[in-house]
């Protein structure tokens, strides 16, 4: 059975990745460095690089 502080902290750890989720969606990503990671170096679009920016690409609506 889980705990109540287990249960807590799984909330907050969900609740967080939702807001980042909706930072990324809003474009938060496209000026560095990253709010999620604080990465700022060479391939920072590109995921095999900065893994946030899988998320960005996936999340980002504002696209061309």
């Amino acid at each position: 059975m889980e705990s109540e502080e287990n249960k807590s902290t799984a909330n907050k750890d969900e609740e967080i990745k939702n807001l980042q989720n909706r930072l990324f969606a809003y474009g938060a990503m496209m000026i560095p460095p990253c709010f999620c990671c604080g990465y700022n170096g060479e391939g920072y679009y590109h995921p095999e690089k900065h893994p946030c920016a899988e998320r960005h690409h996936k999340l980002y609506r504002n696209k061309n």
